[in-house]
């Protein structure tokens, strides 16, 4: 169904014209705020997740008329929690501070199972790393019942949470550009298959093994993506997070994360997608490779370092978005907190190909003040023209 509010389109306009690495008309102003949306607002995150769709759209028509914004990443239910439940005491919990982690179990495959996974990923995690992590798919009538119960409950979540993203595109009029997700192979194995330890023990141990597992992994995770979001428009982004990089030596990550970083990006632009990278920790060391990215609509958002150097570094390979410290936003004074936005816009915004943004996401009441984000938002809106 096609949007109708104005304010949708015009904003739309400006963040996509920012993604190509243009000018648009005004900085485009992108915080990524979901969680504390709702706990700002003294919402319910369990019943705006699990109960009723409406009650986070409530929270962010608060939130946003307070806090001008441009586009929202999403609206923080990311977890798809009752279909999880199926497969019995899951890692994953609903609270009243968030979705929270109970324990990540987070190596389920051995160092010497690493020729299995290159061999048949898709059989090794189906009928290995699953029934290890979700003893319940141990049992074959369970597991089919189990399988047939979570198939439905997806669909449920996934069409509970689109109605909370037409609410807010319709009737407020703020894009929700993460339409689909994915990870890269190399994050997979530290996210899911062997934590930090073993992670780091299997790149220093065995780099080969490591390298063809991420590779035999990427078809997988570029149908994740594709998976997430069946039909790419200029209306969204597929939301990559990188978790790896910064712990690893420089040598490392040319040799075994950025050609996965590369190809996944290459991919998903040659199927017509964009891409919203999230550059956890800081990137200094790894700016000279990124120079290598394919060209095309590819948005980061760098948490740490000198925003500026990266820019000036990356800025023709990436739409950069940050630069606003969160620590400012909670201790700081509105002055100050409008002095940082302005030197945002002073040093980032000369050539276009920018988006204002946090340098960290807000997932605690306690992460922001309403009313610094007001003003630098507003200030950033007001005073971002070109």
């Amino acid at each position: 169904m096609a949007i109708k509010n104005p304010l949708y389109h015009e904003r739309l306009k400006r963040f996509n014209t920012a993604l190509n690495k243009g000018t648009p008309d005004i900085v485009p102003v992108f915080p990524i705020i979901e969680q504390w949306a709702q706990l700002v607002t003294g919402t319910s995150i369990k019943d705006s997740y699990t109960k009723d769709p409406m009650l986070g759209y409530e929270a962010f028509k608060k939130v946003y008329e307070r806090v001008y914004v441009d586009v929202s990443y999403g609206t923080g239910n990311l977890i798809p929690l009752k279909m999880m439940g199926n497969f019995g005491e899951g890692i994953y919990q609903v609270t009243e501070e968030g979705v929270q982690i109970k324990g990540s179990h987070g190596v389920t495959m051995q160092a010497e199972e690493y020729q299995d996974m290159i061999n048949d990923p898709q059989g090794f995690i189906m009928e290995k790393i699953l029934p290890r992590k979700y003893p319940i798919l141990n049992d074959s009538e369970k597991a089919i019942q189990t399988w047939y119960h979570a198939i439905f409950d997806i669909i449920a979540y996934l069409n509970f949470d689109k109605k909370t993203v037409n609410a807010i595109e319709n009737k407020l009029g703020v894009p929700v550009v993460a339409k689909g997700a994915t990870f890269l192979p190399p994050d997979v194995i530290l996210d899911f298959l062997r934590d930090f330890v073993g992670t780091s023990s299997d790149i220093r141990r065995c780099p080969q093994n490591f390298y063809d597992a991420c590779d035999a992994l990427h078809p997988l995770m570029l149908d994740m993506a594709k998976g997430s979001y069946s039909k790419p428009t200029d209306a969204g982004l597929i939301f990559i997070p990188l978790h790896l990089p910064t712990f690893l030596r420089p040598k490392d990550f040319e040799k075994l994360y950025f050609p996965f970083m590369k190809r996944m990006t290459q991919d998903l632009f040659d199927a017509g997608y964009r891409v919203m990278y999230y550059m956890e920790n800081d990137w200094a060391p790894y700016l000279e490779y990124l120079q290598d990215m394919p060209k095309g609509p590819v948005l980061g958002m760098f948490e740490h370092g000198d925003i500026r150097h990266i820019k000036n570094k990356v800025g023709n390979r990436f739409c950069i978005g940050g630069g606003m410290p969160v620590n400012l936003l909670k201790h700081g004074t509105i002055t100050e907190c409008i002095d940082a936005a302005k030197k945002c816009l002073d040093e980032l915004a000369p050539g276009g190909g920018y988006v204002f943004g946090l340098d960290m996401n807000l997932l605690s009441k306690e992460d922001a003040k309403i009313e610094n984000l007001s003003a630098v938002c507003e200030y950033v809106h007001i005073h971002g023209k070109y």
